[in-house]
């Protein structure tokens, strides 16, 4: 760890199916950089397994953080240094502590200092195309993941733009709502607490629970309130609601770190154990409240899997792999666990070093008629996935052709079923087992 590409901006911060499997489908219609230092490298296989060759060429892959001072970027950290390691790639980072010009001045010369890929969760959707216009003009394949402006597709950006990816917000949310409104019978006041407004996954959760509720006639939602995705700005939050609603029946967090101040607020309050909670992310905290029975469910993304899959798709890019249109936005598969075994076992495995995947297998280079995700992964349709967001179009906008009619119907239900035939291997099978009502079926 002690190689470093000097002059960039940015030091690291502290930091097969089931008999249960149902695939669903949506029809709903980080990282920041303190001034000056360097970016610390990892050398290839240092993460551990044995390093790909398929060509002569090293690869130098900077990953770009929000933070690392939290175990769900912690594990994703590790997934990605894994695969670089297995898969012959030299390994930089570089963290931003959510400060979106921090990012920018991080990534605006990579290119010149040699990193040839980037992996990348923008600090906030407005910094977003900046970002990979400065990785595209570098001639940086770029993956990113979770925020992206919208109507912004890779394909308005250019071939670097390798792809965008991310869980399927607005019908994994649903999801979370609809588990929750059927453990209380359909009937209820619930409360929501979401993260930061503009954040395009904070958003899409938003929708989702409102598609849900739709469904729910019994169901009173309280307006919403934002709680910063931190339990230190949710638990004021969360107090006076309790206040303004001793009634309450459910509640839906957005993630679980505020998920843990709203637990320590019911107890408090006298109502643990009479209010039905639900969250998102599956980090131990939260999987640890499922366990105790203080929450019902957590929607889990899967942060090591997450951090290696991208990594490979890099690797397979920078060895001459092309994605199609429909390859280039994708959602990953998640599923929500709900049962005090599911949550122990799904932390065993997610958060165990090393992290139970086999990066490799994932590249198309290096198996070109057997890789296999080791997860469910279909595309993004961005019609569907940016409905909601219609009012904010750019006027005159039009999605690029290869993302209308019916030829990208076929194509989008061809990438479908290819993805859905690689895979193959589930290390998570055996988690999704131990839920109920639906809780363990991957979401896309």
């Amino acid at each position: 760890m002690a190689n470093s590409i000097e002059g960039l901006i940015g030091t690291p911060g502290q930091m097969g199916f089931s008999r249960r499997d149902l695939l669903r489908f949506a029809g709903i219609g980080g990282l920041a950089f303190a001034m000056g230092g360097s970016l610390v490298a990892c050398a290839p296989g240092e993460a551990g397994g044995t390093a790909a060759t398929p060509g002569s060429k090293e690869f130098n892959v900077l990953n770009s953080y929000f933070t690392l001072d939290n175990v769900y970027y912690d594990a994703y950290n590790k997934g990605s240094q894994a695969a670089m390691g297995d898969l012959n790639l030299k390994y930089f980072q570089a963290v931003s502590n959510n400060d979106p010009n921090a990012q920018l001045s991080q990534l605006s010369s990579v290119g010149l200092q040699g990193i040839s890929g980037v992996t990348m969760i923008a600090s906030n959707n407005g910094i977003q195309p900046e970002l990979v216009r400065s990785l595209q003009n570098q001639k940086v394949y770029t993956a990113n993941m979770w925020n992206n402006a919208p109507w912004v597709t890779p394909l308005d950006i250019g071939d670097y733009y390798l792809t965008f990816g991310v869980v399927n917000g607005p019908a994994t949310f649903q999801s979370v709502a609809e588990l929750l409104f059927r453990k209380l019978d359909g009937k209820g006041k619930v409360i929501q607490i979401d993260g930061i407004r503009g954040a395009s996954i904070n958003d899409e959760r938003l929708a989702g629970v409102a598609a849900a509720a739709k469904k729910f006639p019994g169901i009173e939602m309280v307006p919403e309130q934002a709680g910063g995705w931190s339990r230190t700005d949710a638990r004021p939050v969360i107090d006076a609601l309790l206040v303004q609603h001793p009634d309450v029946a459910g509640i839906i967090s957005h993630n679980d770190d505020m998920t843990v101040a709203i637990v320590e607020a019911l107890k408090t309050k006298g109502l643990a154990g009479k209010v039905v909670v639900v969250s998102g992310d599956g980090v131990p905290e939260g999987l640890a409240l499922i366990e105790s029975g203080d929450v019902y469910a957590t929607l889990c993304t899967h942060p090591a899997w997450l951090g290696g899959y991208f990594i490979s798709r890099i690797f397979d890019a920078l060895n001459g792999w092309k994605p199609t249109p429909a390859e280039r936005m994708m959602h990953w598969g998640c599923f929500s666990v709900n049962t005090p075994e599911a949550a122990k076992r799904y932390g065993e495995i997610m958060y165990a070093d090393p992290a139970p995947y086999d990066w490799t297998r994932m590249s198309r280079v290096l198996n070109p008629d057997t890789w296999d995700p080791q997860n469910l992964i279909g595309p993004m349709d961005p019609s569907l996935y940016w409905a909601y967001q219609e009012s904010s179009k750019p006027a005159g906008y039009e999605l690029p052709a290869a993302y209308q009619g019916q030829k990208w119907e076929t194509d989008k239900a061809n990438t479908l079923a290819l993805y859905e035939s690689h895979f193959k291997s589930d290390p998570l099978a055996e988690v999704r087992e131990l839920c109920t009502d639906g809780a363990g079926d991957i979401v896309v």
